[in-house]
Formats: structure tokens, sequence, C-alpha cells
């Protein structure tokens, strides 16, 4: 049997609450629900404010509130979708394991569920990376292709990173 899993990306708690609207009824028809939150969006990045990690985040906002209404199905599953989703390839970069860990620790503790699947910003995560992402306690890599003329042209640097990523998920810590 084959498992649909719808997965939206690039959600951050500064989101319009009628962002999540659509998944509440998406609930009802796919296996699984993916919300691919980014914790700290960075403000060169399309969803990003002018705000970082050290400035408080406000834990009771109408998106929250909402978004922890909508985890609270079986079949709907929060990811940690980069930390700032800066540039084309934020992991494609070295991340400090202690970077990791504070936004999962931030995601799981806004949100007060578990956050064990990780999304790498347009799909790209080298070796390193990965490792320290399995070390932060991640199990799940959610990857998936996709060709967004306009924002992610099919080419050789997109489909390497894709397929690299691909290969380490499959894998896993076999490869070390």
């Amino acid at each position: 049997m084959v498992k649909v899993i719808l997965r939206d990306d690039d959600l951050s708690i500064y989101c319009d609450p009628k962002d999540l609207d659509i998944f509440f009824k998406a609930s009802n028809e796919f296996d699984e629900i993916i919300l691919s939150m980014v914790p700290f969006p960075s403000k060169q990045s399309k969803i990003g404010i002018k705000i970082n990690e050290k400035i408080e985040i406000p834990k009771n906002n109408a998106f929250i509130k909402r978004a922890k209404e909508l985890l609270q199905r079986d079949n709907v599953n929060l990811s940690m979708h980069g930390i700032r989703h800066f540039g084309y390839g934020e992991f494609q970069n070295q991340i400090k394991s202690s970077e990791i860990i504070k936004a999962k620790k931030t995601l799981e503790d806004i949100f007060e569920v578990k956050v064990d699947t990780f999304t790498p910003p347009n799909n790209i995560l080298n070796k390193s990376n990965f490792y320290k992402i399995a070390d932060a306690g991640f199990n799940r890599l959610f990857s998936a292709f996709s060709n967004w003329p306009s924002e992610r042209p099919l080419n050789y640097y997109y489909l390497n990173h894709f397929f690299r990523s691909s290969f380490l998920a499959l894998k896993g810590k076999k490869a070390r």
C-alpha cells in the first residue's frame, strides 16, 4: 500500500493562522500531513521578518494556537525545516550541532509536540549535517523532488544535491 503524504514548507510562527485552514480538511484525505516549520526565519528568506532567535518568541499568538489544534490530529506531524532558511541551501554549509538542537527544542517547546522529522530547505543537506541531525534526535528525513523553474531550475546542481541527500537518508547511520 502506498502512503500519501502532504508536506507544506516554509511555515513559521509569523504566518497567518488562515494558512492552516486547508490542512484541517486535508488531514481527512491524506495519510499524513507534514507541517515543515522554520524556527528562526531570517529576514533574507521569503518568510522571514526582522527577527532572530535572540528575540522572545510569542508563545500564544493565533498561528501557534491554531497549529497546536491541528497537531492534535493523529496524522499531522511537525517537521523542522532548517533553522533560519537563509539562502538557497542553508544546510549545504556547516551548521553547529548546538544550533540544530536549540532550534529543535524551540519548536518542541512552542508547539508542545515531539519533533523527529527534518526537512532540509531546498532538499540540500551535506553529509556532516546529516549526522548532526541524526545525533540531535531526528529519525526521519523528509525530502522530495520538486522543480519550480523560477525558484529551483532543474539543473545538475539541484539534482546532485537531491540524489546525494536521498542516498544519505537511505544509508543512514551505516554510512558513518
